[in-house]
């Protein structure tokens, strides 16, 4: 009911970052042929692609979590906001009667967050509360201006009251993940890559993103300084942490691929200062720990078929492909030069469930 209030306004695109608090919407969206999610790297680009829209003239629409999926999109919120662009804005919440989770989960008062942002927002916790948030989300928008939906999901999965809109389903794209057509090696893991630095560099500090990457390092990490991403920090956090570390000694970033695409200015600043960071990037092709498990993975949900190789290139820094743990471990020996080590791995490892 949701997607189709928000068809039957002209948005034909929602710009988001995918995860499983706004999994739901985004899916009911992916079934409707007028609308299309489009998958981006991150919530501020979320933001500012919806507002680019809106400066040619047409509705547009963001969906990405809270938390800190909201705080890294505030400095867009706050540009439409200034701008009084009619942005739409779908930010997923948490269950507040669960406990904080193990993932990305500060707990802030989104609510708080946007109203200091000037953006006005609506809680969306059952049927009743989306007909007068949407009514009055339109009225905003009609005045100018973004407006905000804090949904929580799970309270609109039940039976909705008025007439059913049917909608039929859309085909999902298949799916090459990164590096297809080449066998992907069995002993290729990110345990396989802390076991690597672990070889090469004891005592080494090794800062790790968000994520599958994380998760693995808690479980398999030994013989090195493991510094992992806060639970206030969204992906990215890895690289530029290290990067402040290296001005002391060098040291190690871990991330996926979907961090290292939310990186890239700080890659940039690495190349400049040439800093003494060696980063190493688990490659999958998708973003999340949810993707992994979702078969197909969702188009938004993919990170974009790039040469990573490339852009590391074309910053100045030195990049390369491991394509077995003993190539993973001669490259970790050299650490007195930024450089990028990319790592094919699996979509998803047992491993990364075994902290919680």
């Amino acid at each position: 009911m949701l997607c189709a209030a928000i068809a039957a306004t002209g948005v034909r695109n929602i710009w988001a970052l995918g995860s499983a608090k706004i999994g739901d919407v985004l899916g009911a969206a992916r079934e409707r042929p007028d609308l299309t999610v489009r998958g981006v790297s991150h919530e501020k680009d979320a933001v500012f692609a919806a507002d680019g829209e809106a400066c040619l003239g047409h509705p547009s629409a963001a969906a990405f979590i809270g938390s800190v999926g909201l705080t890294s999109a505030a400095v867009a919120i706050e540009a439409v906001v200034r701008e009084q662009r009619p942005v739409l804005l779908l930010i997923g919440q948490s269950d507040p009667s669960e406990p904080p989770g193990w993932f990305q989960d500060t707990r802030l008062s989104d609510a708080a967050v946007l109203e200091a942002l000037g953006c006005p927002a609506w809680k969306v916790h059952d049927g009743d509360s989306l007909t007068v948030a949407w009514s009055e989300s339109l009225a905003r928008q009609g005045r100018g201006g973004p407006a905000a939906l804090l949904i929580d999901e799970k309270a609109l999965r039940g039976p909705w009251r008025g007439p059913p809109l049917p909608a039929p389903r859309r085909g999902t794209p298949e799916w090459r993940p990164a590096g297809a057509g080449k066998p992907l090696p069995e002993d290729l893991s990110r345990e396989a890559i802390f076991r690597g630095i672990e070889r090469t560099a004891v005592g080494a500090h090794v800062f790790v993103d968000a994520g599958q990457a994380r998760h693995v390092a808690r479980a398999a990490a030994r013989g090195f300084h493991l510094h992992d991403c806060p639970r206030s920090a969204p992906l990215g956090w890895a690289i530029p942490a290290a990067m402040g570390a290296a001005t002391i000694e060098p040291v190690f970033a871990v991330c996926g691929d979907g961090g290292f695409m939310m990186s890239l200015a700080a890659l940039a600043a690495l190349g400049q200062h040439r800093l003494p960071v060696t980063v190493i990037v688990a490659v999958n092709g998708i973003l999340g720990v949810d993707a992994a498990r979702s078969h197909p993975v969702p188009c938004d949900l993919r990170i974009p078929d790039v040469s990573l190789a490339a852009l590391c290139g074309s910053m100045n820094l030195e990049a390369g492909w491991a394509e077995s743990p003993e190539e993973i471990t001669a490259a970790c020996r050299t650490s007195g030069r930024p450089r990028v080590i990319l790592v094919r791995v699996p979509a998803f490892e047992p491993a990364a469930e075994l902290v919680p």
